[in-house]
């Protein structure tokens, strides 16, 4: 069936949290100063993209750092509702999608059991948006380099709350993800910016797989 017994991987892996493209996938999504805090209900995410950029040169860390592809297709970032508290990670599997309308994705996600992701999540209310920060490092994905923060970025995201209303953004030829952004001073390459485009998985059944503890999403 569609199963997602993810005892795999276990690796150091990424330097994760920052939503982004390279130049000619950057595009301004929804001009806004500001995050709807009443609103800001992320979900489950999946790691589109990831690049790092070091003055105008950007490189893609999917090509520079193979961990990447390994965890992105397993693990889930899910984010706690009305955006503040403790992130934690799902595993799981992509599956193929014969029930969803259009070129959506489906995912099967362990849900019954999470695991610590060293992140937390805490409303900037002088800028607007939402701050992740890093408390640790767990073995499965590094999101953000300990002690380092990303914020999103209100003017290249678009947060979605149910797969009917991203099946229109995407119908009407519109991307949706959430781009987060976080800085670095590297010993050997100087100031690095680091930006990752995340992407929402909406739940369509609840209950599935063996014995009821998988759930399904899909993305668009």
């Amino acid at each position: 069936m569609k199963k997602l017994f993810c005892f795999v991987v276990v690796v150091a892996v990424v330097a994760l949290i920052a939503g982004s493209c390279s130049k000619k996938e950057v595009q301004a999504v929804e001009i806004s100063a500001r995050l709807n805090r009443d609103s800001l209900n992320l979900g489950v995410l999946y790691v589109d993209q990831a690049y790092r950029h070091i003055g105008k040169d950007s490189v893609s860390l999917f090509e520079i750092d193979t961990i990447y592809k390994v965890y992105q297709k397993r693990v889930f970032l899910a984010f706690p509702y009305e955006g503040e508290g403790s992130v934690w990670l799902y595993f799981g599997d992509e599956f193929l999608n014969t029930e969803i309308e259009g070129p959506a994705r489906t995912f099967a996600l362990f849900t019954r059991v999470s695991y610590p992701s060293g992140l937390k999540c805490e409303w900037d209310e002088a800028k607007g948006t939402l701050v992740v920060s890093s408390q640790f490092t767990p073995n499965l994905v590094r999101m953000i380099i300990p002690g380092k923060s990303a914020y999103i970025d209100p003017a290249s995201s678009r947060i979605l709350h149910s797969l009917t209303s991203a099946r229109q953004v995407d119908k009407a030829g519109g991307k949706s993800f959430i781009t987060f952004i976080y800085h670095d001073e590297d010993p050997k390459l100087g100031q690095v910016t680091y930006k990752l485009r995340l992407k929402q998985l909406f739940r369509y059944v609840p209950q599935a797989g063996f014995q009821g503890y998988d759930s399904w999403y899909a993305m668009y």
